[in-house]
């Protein structure tokens, strides 16, 4: 603390100046300040970044020429890619389920424009 002293008529008067204090509502207004400008980093990053880190040559990183890439057409299914991309006597769920991991994809939705990665299976 530091005292300025002001001097009037000989009497002395001592003002006293304090260092702002964080009252409960300076802290919730900062955190929230704080979490909605996380949360908006996130999005952007998110929104810009994709979700997939990608190869020199447009393959799937750790899966380079094990993969093909497909884009989501208008009207697709998980079902439809999958019955096109399995083997001969291949069970489709089978497919269905490793596109769905290869993607992280929760449940079958799909959007067109969408780039899927299509495991091309074991050698």
């Amino acid at each position: 603390m530091q005292r300025v002293a002001a001097q009037a008529c000989g009497v002395r008067h001592y003002r006293v100046r304090r260092r702002y204090r964080w009252r409960p509502r300076g802290w919730v207004i900062a955190t929230a300040a704080g979490l909605a400008l996380l949360v908006a980093a996130a999005t952007f990053g998110a929104a810009v970044g994709g979700n997939r880190a990608r190869a020199d040559d447009g393959t799937a990183l750790g899966h380079q020429g094990t993969v093909t890439e497909v884009v989501v057409e208008r009207g697709d299914t998980l079902w439809s890619i999958a019955s096109r991309y399995a083997k001969p006597g291949e069970d489709i769920r089978d497919k269905v389920h490793e596109i769905m991991k290869a993607n992280g994809l929760k449940d079958a939705q799909l959007r067109a424009g969408m780039v899927l990665v299509i495991p091309k299976g074991k050698p």
